[in-house]
């Protein structure tokens, strides 16, 4: 559970079931919205991680001297 949505009134009965509808659509689609960016930042974060073995197996690949390779790796 991230969150709760309360609504409430000082008028006992007020809310009809439009109003319910209302709130059971809002705290739907406040979901979804949470879900997507939950789901935006970990794609991005497998993106970041992939970005760095592609650039680090370009520099392991690309040089056969040891200590300039590491070198190299150190400055991702």
């Amino acid at each position: 559970i991230l969150g709760v949505l309360s609504l409430g009134s000082e008028s006992p009965n007020c809310f009809n079931l439009a109003d319910r509808d209302f709130a059971v659509d809002l705290a739907t689609r406040c979901g979804t919205a949470i879900e997507n960016s939950r789901l935006f930042e970990e794609t991005e974060a497998g993106r970041r991680r992939l970005q760095i073995l592609y650039e680090a197996s370009g520099l392991l690949s690309a040089s056969l001297n040891p200590g300039a390779t590491v070198s190299s790796l150190v400055n991702i």
